[in-house]
């Protein structure tokens, strides 16, 4: 793993631009989550992002780029890619993981972590809480044995009722 701390703040808000996780947010919004603390993160092909079991890391990560595979007691459950999120349980509770995550490519990652939340305003917090919410709702909707991980809402799901 490698910390991206070498792009300027206007190349940072462009990546972010491109995740549908964050297309809620105001570009002001994007900036003060950029000051409080989100790294992004570089990942080489076969690195492990996230162990199961790991009780020390508590962060939320967004995919930027790549292709990853989930695994659950050393299987295999799912490939992630962009626009997707994982490790939102830890996040949300100080539970050890609950899977692991391996980078299948090389892999462009935010992460987020839990005490940077409080240093947030309220409104991205209520938007990362939303978003969250919504993949939640998505992936208990889609059933865990379906092996196809909710992406990331653009917004739309969670204020727009379907016809």
């Amino acid at each position: 793993m490698q910390v991206v701390d070498h792009l300027s703040r206007e190349k940072q808000l462009e990546i972010l631009a491109k995740a549908d996780f964050f297309s809620r947010f105001s570009d002001d919004e994007k900036k003060i989550l950029l000051m409080h603390g989100p790294e992004l993160l570089a990942f080489k092909e076969g690195e492990w992002i996230i162990m199961e079991g790991d009780d020390k890391d508590s962060s939320l990560y967004v995919v930027l780029n790549g292709l990853l595979s989930v695994w659950s007691e050393g299987e295999k459950v799912a490939d992630i890619g962009r626009g997707h999120c994982f490790g939102e349980v830890s996040f949300l509770r100080p539970i050890p993981r609950t899977g692991s995550v391996r980078c299948e490519s090389r892999a462009a990652i935010f992460r987020l972590k839990r005490e940077h939340m409080n240093r947030l305003p309220v409104t991205a917090r209520e938007k990362i809480k939303d978003n969250l919410i919504a993949i939640l709702l998505n992936r208990v909707t889609q059933g865990v044995q379906t092996g196809e991980p909710a992406s990331a809402p653009d917004g739309k799901d969670l204020w727009e009722t379907k016809s």
